[in-house]
């Protein structure tokens, strides 16, 4: 497995830190989640999945992803809103617009 890729997305509300082991172009992908648990909770468990790419992140208020508003408790939605910008051709269409 390789050494993860450590990225940033800007989120409504948040910046979230996310780890990328793999190629995220030529491979299924895994989004290995746990909340409240971060991406440092995941290295061993990725290890097993040498046959697809793996991402991992810390959830915002977690670890290396900060919240930037002080709307209180996160609801269910928030967490899924920031799981599907994490999703990779979402994320793998952001960089390459910002590259541009």
């Amino acid at each position: 497995m390789p050494d993860p890729v450590t990225a940033t997305i800007d989120v409504p509300g948040a910046v979230l830190t996310y780890d990328v082991r793999g190629d995220l172009q030529n491979r299924p992908v895994l989004l290995m989640i746990g909340s409240p648990m971060a991406a440092s909770g995941f290295p061993t468990l990725a290890s097993n999945f040498t046959d697809r790419t793996v991402v991992t992140y810390d959830p915002r208020g977690v670890e290396r992803s900060s919240r930037t508003d002080d709307s209180g408790e996160l609801s269910p939605d928030d967490h899924a809103a920031d799981l599907a910008a994490l999703t990779p051709a979402r994320s793998t269409s952001s960089r390459a617009a910002a590259a541009r």
